[in-house]
């Protein structure tokens, strides 16, 4: 069944829950004066009252999968290290074997890193006074951030950064003269530039 919407129907479940409750209260008083039979009245009011449970359902079903997040979250934090910690002691007994780490899945997996091959993902927001840069360091330490105006070539280095996001504060080249800015990240191990470079991503910064 195709949907129609009208520009009185708010499309916000919120905003359409209390149009419904405004409906249903309002409709006693003026549908009759409008031609409304007492029966449509009623199956108007049915109506808005089906509307106000289902969007109320929804929330409740929302603030449930909102806590149940959070507690998952907050399980991550708490109990589930404290299982991390006591495994690792476990670990340290003289009877436990590989085999018996084996059986308990208490075996880290140890993951290679081709630094030829290590990208990272960049992406970019303008703020007022500001663009950030939000990268991943895939167990990298650091990163170079680099930054150009759309159409040049040489790319001029911002400087290094440990933690996403990067914060470029600099003031337009021009005032007032909003400008297209191209920016880049590699990987930076301490002593050189690794890895491949990110995509580059574009802003329009206007200060």
């Amino acid at each position: 069944m195709k949907k129609t919407f009208f520009s009185f129907v708010p499309r916000n479940d919120g905003e359409l829950a209390v149009w419904a409750v405004n409906l249903k209260e309002k409709i006693v008083i003026w549908g009759p004066i409008l031609g409304y039979s007492a029966a449509q009245v009623s199956q108007i009011q049915d109506y808005c009252q089906f509307i106000i449970d289902a969007v109320n359902k929804v929330e409740a079903k929302r603030g449930e999968l909102s806590n149940a997040v959070n507690a998952k979250n907050e399980m991550r934090e708490n109990e589930l290290q404290l299982v991390v910690n006591s495994l690792l002691a476990l670990k340290k007994h003289p009877a436990y074997l590989p085999s018996i780490g084996g059986e308990l899945r208490i075996i880290g997996s140890v993951q290679v890193l081709n630094p030829e091959y290590l990208k990272p993902i960049l992406s970019a927001e303008v703020h007022a006074g500001k663009v950030t840069l939000a990268f991943n360091l895939q167990k990298m330490n650091c990163v170079s951030v680099y930054c150009r105006p759309k159409g040049t070539m040489g790319w001029e280095k911002l400087g290094n950064d440990y933690e996403s996001p990067y914060e470029d504060k600099r003031p337009l080249a021009v005032a007032n003269q909003p400008e297209i800015r191209e920016y880049m990240v590699r990987y930076f191990n301490g002593r050189e530039e690794i890895g491949k470079p990110s995509d580059i991503v574009t802003v329009t910064y206007g200060g």
